[in-house]
């Protein structure tokens, strides 16, 4: 029985103006990381402020998402 995620953390720090982003669930996870319309999608958007993304996932630890980019000044 495939577990669904229930639990969602966002972690999210400003050090001198970069921003960290952390996101993961407790999902069942996958061994093959797919980077589909969604996954691209949020990868484009971060590329577009010079930024970095990276996705771990692993069978029966769930997923997660990891940005960091920096802080636009006005």
């Amino acid at each position: 029985m495939d577990k669904y995620a229930d639990t969602l953390m966002i972690l999210i720090k400003n050090l001198n103006n970069f921003i960290y982003l952390e996101i993961a669930d407790n999902g069942i996870g996958t061994d093959s990381i797919k980077e589909d319309f969604g996954l691209l999608h949020i990868r484009e958007r971060i590329n577009m402020l010079a930024g970095k993304t990276r996705f771990e996932s692993s069978i029966n630890n769930g997923f997660k998402i990891f940005a960091e980019f920096n802080l636009r000044q006005k």
